[in-house]
């Protein structure tokens, strides 16, 4: 019996091959302050905290299509409700949907 072929890999890359500019919540932030958010210390804490329970929490982002533009459909749904979720716990504000095209 001949094993199927590989055909993705994924790494998880960050922290070892390169590293992110900021923390998520620095990100966020950022992003999210042209939206009336205020950027605290408090809130970009609260906001790593949220994502790291967030991201341990969400199913796996496996999606079982072929086509590559489902499949970033898909991936950017999985990062929408990954991002809603958090702000969900520290405050949604108006505008997130034009907020998560941007960031």
């Amino acid at each position: 019996m001949n094993p199927l072929p590989v055909k993705v890999v994924f790494f998880d890359a960050v922290g070892t091959l390169f590293d992110v500019n900021g923390s998520v919540g620095e990100v966020y932030l950022h992003y999210a302050q042209k939206y009336g958010v205020v950027h605290t210390p408090s809130l970009e804490s609260a906001i790593n905290l949220a994502f790291r329970d967030v991201f341990q929490k969400m199913p796996p982002p496996i999606f079982s299509v072929k086509s590559p533009e489902k499949l970033k459909q898909c991936e950017r749904l999985w990062w929408f409700d990954v991002v809603h979720a958090v702000f969900y716990r520290v405050g949604m504000f108006e505008g997130f949907d034009e907020y998560f095209d941007e960031v």
